[in-house]
């Protein structure tokens, strides 16, 4: 039930501010300059695209939770998989002027994984990373070898940090650490459950 109450209230957000934008435009076709209609669009294409993003996440994380997900397991440089996904995210680190970088072990670790899904893990976190660091910080990822058998893959950010009370519930489902809502923008709340899960 709560699951299912949560649900509903993600996904009636953007629809009803997506839906609101699209009325308003055909009730106001015609009377709107180019620029107000453009304007509107862009904003309902938000919501539309944040829609999108909280229903592929959600199946994503259903499928984790029932177990139907099978990793597909392969052995690849995690460093190379690393420096991929950090390119990926460089130009908007440069948008809110953050310096975001990798710092790689000296030999090249070779892991057995999933490359899918630990792209998806590291994605989520240097996500997470980058919107709770203010303009001017620092968030690196790092590969730093434990052992012969073992890789530590960290994301390291100057963000404000989480309160340690705080911290346990932070992987579960559409929890939110006392913030505001401007951090919360484009997040769906499920990017560390379906990091956790995978």
């Amino acid at each position: 039930r709560a699951l299912l109450a949560n649900i509903s209230h993600e996904l009636r957000t953007p629809l009803a501010s997506m839906q609101g934008y699209l009325e308003t435009l055909l009730l106001k076709h015609g009377t709107l300059s180019p620029q107000e209609e453009r304007s509107y669009l862009e904003v309902a294409a938000k919501h539309s695209e944040r829609l999108g993003r909280l229903i592929r996440d959600l199946f994503q994380l259903t499928k984790l939770e029932a177990h139907e997900v099978k990793p597909q397991r392969e052995a690849f440089p995690v460093a190379e998989l690393v420096q991929d996904v950090v390119q990926k995210f460089q130009l908007a680190a440069n948008k809110r002027s953050l310096q975001l970088s990798s710092h790689l072990a000296i030999q090249p670790a070779q892991v057995d994984a999933d490359i899918g899904m630990i792209e998806s893990v590291l994605e989520n976190l240097i996500e997470n990373a980058m919107r709770h660091t203010a303009a001017a910080g620092v968030v690196r990822v790092e590969v730093v070898p434990l052992d012969k058998a073992r890789v530590a893959v960290r994301v390291v950010d100057t963000g404000r940090g989480i309160p340690s009370d705080q911290l346990p519930g932070i992987f579960d489902r559409y929890y939110r650490v006392g913030r505001g809502e401007a951090s919360d923008a484009g997040s769906t709340g499920l990017g560390l459950a379906i990091t956790r899960h995978i």
